[in-house]
């Protein structure tokens, strides 16, 4: 059995097929905080109150990835291409 057809804790995954999100992150080459911003998109888990918390999870991923890209960008040098 490969680790796509079996899920530790529920089904939400494995009931939509063989191709997991973690296929996308993959693919994609995504790092950790995109990885975490579409897992909580994509979930279809449960209650429409626990796919808004999902939401919310995606939000807070994203919000604290976006204040590390900032501070990045701060701290570069200014283009000196002018």
């Amino acid at each position: 059995m490969g680790a796509n057809k079996r899920q530790v804790a529920g089904n939400h995954y494995v009931k939509y097929g063989e191709f997991q999100v973690w296929d996308a992150w993959w693919h994609w080459k995504l790092d950790a905080f995109q990885a975490n911003i579409v897992k909580y998109v994509v979930r279809k888990k449960g209650t429409l109150q626990q796919r808004l918390e999902d939401l919310e999870k995606a939000g807070h991923y994203l919000e604290k990835y976006k204040e590390l890209l900032t501070a990045e960008v701060e701290q570069q040098p200014e283009n000196k291409n002018d």
